[in-house]
């Protein structure tokens, strides 16, 4: 498989047919991606479905190609594979493929937990900003591998004006990077809420609530490498990268 030229931007809601759109693509051959008319849709009559075989065989399925650093938005919910038992939450990862036909070269930026809630079952919708790397890449949406879930996906967009608020980027700070044990995250704008620290394959290996404009993560006992962290204040998200030595 071929990529398609990157993009600045794009909308789809999977209306148009029952099959993956033009520049979507599946990665590998474990569990399924299905676009269909389920009954569950934001928008529409369609919507993405995504499931997996095992907790070692994860689907994939790849957006288009996109440039520089945009906002994703989009709409998800979870359910328990062909039983119309709505879950409460289903990890769904975002990242991006050094190559569109290697699923083991799948790079997570974000992660997040798709929840549906028993009393309206309703899609929530998800967004943050992104920086694909290098600049130009196939961004990639992954199951998790749970195979008690099936994730529906709909309206996506890739831009860069879709109501997305990120971190200010001149009242936050963090410091040291490369880090040996404590990094230091400040937020001058309003307190930081949560962080968490997440490893190349997708796994949560450090998770901590806060409540304050400054704070430490102690990484001191995890292995050298690379690693994502996610910075949330109340409404507002940043993600870095950061090198543990």
């Amino acid at each position: 498989m071929t990529p398609c030229a990157p993009v600045a931007e794009f909308t789809e809601n999977f209306d148009s047919a029952d099959a993956l759109p033009n520049c979507w693509m599946k990665c590998g051959d474990s569990g399924g991606v299905t676009v269909g008319s389920y009954g569950v849709y934001a928008k529409g009559t369609r919507s993405l479905k995504l499931f997996s075989g095992s907790s070692t065989n994860q689907r994939i399925v790849a957006m288009p190609a996109v440039s520089g650093t945009k906002k994703l938005k989009f709409k998800a919910m979870a359910e328990v594979p062909g039983s119309g038992i709505w879950i409460t939450n289903a990890s769904l990862e975002i990242g991006y493929l050094k190559d569109i036909n290697n699923p083991s070269s799948f790079v997570m930026i974000d992660k997040v937990d798709v929840i549906t809630e028993f009393v309206d079952l309703a899609f929530k919708d998800y967004e943050f900003e992104l920086t694909p790397e290098p600049v130009s890449q196939v961004l990639a949406f992954r199951h998790s591998g749970n195979v008690t879930s099936a994730i529906y996906i709909d309206n996506v967009q890739w831009g860069t004006d879709l109501g997305v608020e990120s971190i200010d980027n001149s009242n936050f700070s963090y410091y040291p990077n490369p880090v040996k044990d404590m990094l230091n995250l400040s937020y001058d704008s309003q307190n930081i809420t949560a962080v968490s620290v997440f490893n190349l394959i997708g796994q949560e290996v450090i998770v901590k609530a806060v409540n304050a404009n400054q704070t430490a993560v102690d990484m001191s006992n995890l292995p050298n490498g690379t690693y994502l962290v996610k910075v949330t204040s109340e409404n507002q998200v940043k993600n870095i990268k950061v090198i543990k030595q």
